[in-house]
């Protein structure tokens, strides 16, 4: 199972997509977490980050990724613990939530382990 199944997260990944106004048209054509060259709409960053929400995945009151309750989860291997810290290392110094959901998705599907 890939660390972030973004497929499993479709009720979400809907609510996300309307309360940023984003179209299908506009998501068909969204592959910015893959292509680190281009700079995407905040509207998809704050749909990152809308989604690492709903999924529980950041601390309430630091608004971060949360590790410890992330190891919490079925399934989750060590390595997947690694990637997460990476991640948050890279990229808890940014303190724009859209920005910061953004960049620790980009990064988990640039460092998740391959099955």
């Amino acid at each position: 199972m890939p660390l972030l199944d973004l497929k499993e997260t479709e009720s979400f990944w809907e609510l996300c997509q309307q309360s940023h106004n984003i179209t299908d048209e506009e998501f068909e054509n969204f592959n910015a977490f893959e292509a680190i060259d281009m700079e995407p709409d905040r509207k998809f960053k704050c749909f990152a980050h809308c989604l690492l929400s709903n999924l529980k995945y950041l601390n309430t009151f630091s608004g971060k990724f949360d590790i410890e309750d992330f190891k919490q989860q079925d399934g989750i291997e060590d390595e997947d613990v690694a990637v997460i810290a990476k991640c948050k290392k890279l990229n808890d110094n940014i303190n724009d939530s859209c920005e910061y959901g953004f960049n620790i998705i980009q990064c988990i599907l640039m460092f998740e382990p391959t099955e």
